[in-house]
């Protein structure tokens, strides 16, 4: 089995995040570290099926359950300098599934680097770099997810590059510009036309190069306050020619010489958006920020028509002790999804995506750390049958984490998952429970 949930969001595309996983607690005077982690798990659900099942002939084929071990081995590396960062990690995880037949396996590869330099005390450029080949990999906090549901031949490479440059001009005058390119392959490219399962593939529906450039001009109002004015523009250049639809519902042959057919390719589009935005230290754990402007798309089908939406991006984080921090946020853009129908001529195009997060790091003791994750998002679709349908996905994570020594911990975990869809057909539930040892060098 092979399935994905695939995400993008500008909240966790920032080089912020992707500086938190290099290097564990108790390590950071290193210059790298290694971990292994080994866990048992239970997954009600792998396949993600319908709670009703999924028709098989005469047959239902209900959801299925397992047991598996995983094992996860890693390596970080971790250099700082005057002026200088340089971070590394490589992640790769091996899923067995107990009770899954001819393919019990599923992997995926993390690689990320990111470099960090100061050019003096007011200018400062980032660059990171993200390469994901995985067949299931989590859903990411504080991201819009284009496909919490989807099965066959599903695993996928993603490559994710940010540039991000800053500076101080004057006292109370500053500027920020950032790039970033996202690229997608999916290696679902099932042919639409097929007599066992027609309809599109997710390699029809959202393999793309997504380009997004930033500029903001910001005013210094005190160390503490900073607001923004800034300007973005999207470009979503969708690379497949996979047709993705050809009318209300598939067909069983391929359509005749010369007719008109939608392929992945119609898919691409153009974003500009314009926000005024806010950073604010409250306190010293305190930090606010946030921004919220309009949303203008145009695309290249030519019976789709422009769309506007509003759009706010606001998150929050307070540091309430030591080890213990409590950061929420929402979300509000427009984002890909797996959702292909026809209404006409036209074709969904994409969803407004509504997220809004809760994660909470406790420590309960100074071994014990507990942490809870909810994450809600509406899916608001946008052309074809579809128009105007919503769906809504729900994440539950919880996890503990005791720390025997230095090198040695115990984990335990347990995640929820619920999609209720517009269609039925969509509709899920999914429960994970894991526990499990991770060794650090």
């Amino acid at each position: 089995m092979k399935k994905v949930i695939a995400s993008a969001g500008v909240l966790a595309a920032g080089t912020a995040a992707l500086q938190a996983q290099y290097l564990p607690a108790g390590q950071a005077g290193r210059f790298w570290t290694a971990s292994l982690a080994v866990r048992a798990f239970y997954d009600d659900n792998y396949f993600t099926y319908p709670s009703q099942g999924v028709p098989a002939g005469t047959d239902t084929i209900k959801p299925l359950d397992s047991f598996g071990i995983e094992v996860s081995p890693s390596i970080r590396y971790n250099l700082v300098r005057d002026q200088n960062t340089i971070q590394g990690a490589y992640t790769y995880s091996m899923k067995y599934y107990q009770d899954r037949g001819d393919e019990p396996i599923d992997g995926s590869h993390d690689l990320s680097v990111l470099i960090d330099h100061r050019f003096s005390e007011r200018y400062r450029g980032k660059l990171s770099e993200q390469f994901v080949y995985s067949q299931e990999p989590d859903v990411n906090v504080g991201t819009a997810t284009t496909s919490p549901i989807r099965r066959g031949d599903n695993s996928y490479a993603h490559n994710l590059a940010n540039l991000d440059f800053s500076g101080v001009v004057t006292r109370t005058f500053g500027v920020r510009g950032t790039y970033q390119n996202s690229f997608y392959d999916y290696k679902d490219d099932k042919d639409f036309y097929d007599p066992d399962a027609p309809g599109p593939s997710l390699s029809g529906l959202l393999d793309r190069i997504e380009q997004n450039f930033d500029l903001a001009a910001q005013w210094l109002k005190d160390e503490r306050t900073k607001f923004s004015l800034g300007y973005g523009l999207n470009l979503a250049n969708y690379t497949s020619d996979d047709v993705i639809s050809d009318g209300p519902l598939p067909n069983a042959v391929p359509p005749p010489p010369g007719s008109d057919v939608a392929r992945g390719t119609d898919r691409s589009s153009i974003a500009q958006r314009g926000y005024l935005g806010f950073e604010k230290t409250l306190a010293n754990r305190i930090e606010v920020r946030g921004r919220a402007g309009a949303e203008f798309t145009s695309y290249d089908f030519e019976f789709s028509e422009n769309s506007q939406n509003p759009y706010v991006e606001i998150s929050g984080s307070y540091e309430y002790q030591r080890g213990s921090k409590l950061t929420l946020g929402v979300l509000h853009h427009r984002s890909a999804t797996d959702v292909a129908g026809t209404s006409g001529t036209n074709i969904t195009q994409d969803a407004v995506a509504t997220l809004g997060y809760i994660d909470l790091s406790h420590k309960i003791t100074a071994k014990t750390t507990a942490r809870v994750l909810w994450q809600v998002q509406n899916s608001l679709f946008s052309g074809g049958d579809a128009d105007g349908e919503s769906d809504n996905f729900y994440t539950l994570a919880l996890s503990l984490d005791y720390r025997i020594n230095e090198h040695w911990a115990a984990e335990l975990g347990y995640t929820w998952d619920r999609l209720d869809s517009f269609t039925a057909t969509r509709s899920y539930s999914r429960n994970r429970v894991f526990i499990g040892t991770r060794l650090t060098y």
